[in-house]
């Protein structure tokens, strides 16, 4: 079996006909779980936007209960320590880890070897990297690509109603573009991405309705985490519609910025 973190793994590897489970988060995880952990033969952690030094106790805590599995990890904390060690920042400001350069970013990918971490992926398509790892072995310790990629709008690595009852959540978050046309100076969101994606309306849409449908605990609100969420207007416009087109009914919010919210939106 797989074990996993993150609801697009989860279903990413279960579409692939992997036995897949899933921890949330290891800060609460219960003895059947952290029992499931022991067994499973490959383990990725995903992870977001915290320090890497973070990550050490967490790869300790998997490796000390399970000595064989092969551990893999992903993430935008191990995609931004890997575009410092191979020196591919845009620019200074790009760096999330003030006081990281290749040096030090060489020692903390050392520290987390150390700490258990088979393999680290920095890649926009890290799930068919390391999806390819598991079916074909791997040569190196860490894989590292950052040719921009659009991002996944696959429906079915969206759906929650494979999830256990604990986890369909009353509120969920969805992305359906990235990046931002605006420079406000107190925002830090550019440096994260340096582009700008958006899903189609009936991408978005499409995705929302995985999300949403088929769950024993009703979704009642959905929170869009896009950047900004209101431009282009037409295009909210169109998902708003689209939503109310297949029967979609719930509360959602999102970043919102003041320039075009009139009364028809």
């Amino acid at each position: 079996p797989l074990l996993k973190i993150k609801i697009l793994v989860f279903n990413y590897f279960r579409k692939r006909g992997f036995d897949t489970y899933l921890i949330n988060t290891l800060d609460h995880a219960s003895e059947e779980y952290v029992e499931r952990l022991r067994v499973s033969d490959y383990i990725l952690i995903s992870t977001s936007h915290i320090f890497p030094h973070e990550l050490i106790s967490t790869v300790d805590f998997v490796r000390n209960r399970n000595k064989a599995a092969k551990i893999f990890l992903g993430g935008w904390t191990i995609f931004f320590l890997l575009k410092i060690l191979n020196k591919r920042l845009a620019q200074p400001g790009e760096n999330l880890y003030r006081g990281f350069d290749a040096s030090s970013a060489a020692l903390m990918i050392g520290a987390l070897r150390r700490a258990g971490a088979d393999v680290l992926i920095g890649s926009r398509r890290g799930l068919d990297e390391a999806l390819e790892m598991i079916q074909n072995g791997y040569k190196s310790p860490y894989f590292f690509d950052d040719t921009y990629h659009l991002p996944l709008s696959d429906p079915e690595l969206f759906k929650t109603a494979h999830l256990p009852l604990h986890l369909q959540a009353s509120s969920s978050v969805v992305v359906t573009s990235i990046g931002c046309s605006f420079n406000c100076r107190f925002c830090s969101y550019k440096r994260l991405y340096g582009m700008q994606h958006y899903l189609t309306p009936t991408e978005a849409v499409a995705m929302i309705e995985a999300i949403s449908q088929g769950r024993r605990n009703p979704l009642p609100h959905l929170r869009f985490a896009d950047e900004v969420l209101n431009y282009p207007y037409q295009r909210l416009l169109e998902i708003c519609s689209l939503l109310v087109q297949k029967g979609i009914v719930l509360d959602w919010s999102g970043f919102l910025r003041f320039g075009n919210i009139d009364d028809r939106l």
